[in-house]
This record gives structure tokens, C-alpha cells and sequence, in this order.
């Protein structure tokens, strides 16, 4: 199974392709032109990014903000759907608090390392290697 991660950051995104559970190409974007490109060449089965929330505690941050994150989740979604794949999201608490997942890396890049870990975790939900913390949010 191909399984293409994202993270999108507040100026760049990280990636990372997984085949059968194992990295083998990771990077970081910084236009979502080549969104569009990465998803059409690495050719996934499903696509999985990190989702994004606005936090009562967080909103004052972020005000003003361009929401690049938010927006480039919705340039993947659109893409995914141009093409027919399967999207989903999962929150960072997720990647966080998933044993399997929490101190794995593939560079030292956060975005990349955390696209990773997203598509790792979905990995092991599909294999049923691991069950969902109770408190998410």
C-alpha cells in the first residue's frame, strides 16, 4: 500500500511516501504547485495530512494570520478529488501520543518527520497494530 503524508506548516509542507509501512521518499514543498505534482507522480493509494483546528486558547495568535496551513489542506483535498483519491485527515495529537509513531524520523526536518509519522500511523490503523487514544481532542 502507497500512502503519501502531508504536514502543512504556516510557509512550507512536508511529505513523505510510505510503501508497505517504509519511507522511501520525503521532502518539503513550498509552492502548492508542486502539490500537485508530488500526488500525480508518487501515486497513492490514499493521501493522509495532519488536520487543522483554531483553539479558543490559539485564535488570538492567530489573528491576522493567512491560515496557510488550512489553505493548503484545501489544495490537497481538491486535488485529491481532481484525481479520485481517498483524503483523509488526523489531528497532531494523534502522531503525538501513538507509541508506534511518537520518536520515529526520517530527516531532521519537524514537517517532513511529521508527514511521516501521519502516513506511519495510518499504516498501523489499517493493520490494526493500534488503537486510537480515547481523548483526541
Amino acid at each position: 500500500m502507497r500512502i503519501l503524508g502531508f504536514d502543512p506548516g504556516a510557509s512550507h509542507t512536508g511529505w513523505c511516501l510510505l510503501v508497505d509501512g517504509s519511507p522511501v521518499r520525503w521532502g518539503e514543498l513550498s509552492t502548492w504547485k508542486r502539490l500537485g505534482e508530488l500526488i500525480h507522480a508518487a501515486v497513492p493509494d490514499i493521501v493522509v495530512a495532519e488536520d487543522y483546528r483554531l483553539y479558543p486558547s490559539k485564535a488570538r495568535a492567530q489573528s491576522g494570520s493567512q491560515l496557510y496551513a488550512v489553505r493548503t489542506l484545501g489544495v490537497i483535498e481538491y486535488i485529491c478529488q481532481l484525481h479520485d483519491l481517498p483524503f483523509t485527515v488526523q489531528m497532531a495529537s494523534r502522531i503525538r501520543k501513538d507509541p508506534l509513531v511518537r520518536n520515529v524520523k526520517v530527516s531532521s526536518n519537524k514537517h517532513e518527520n511529521d508527514a511521516y509519522k501521519h502516513a506511519l500511523a495510518y499504516w498501523h490503523k489499517l493493520k490494526g497494530s493500534y488503537d486510537a487514544p480515547r481523548n483526541t481532542a
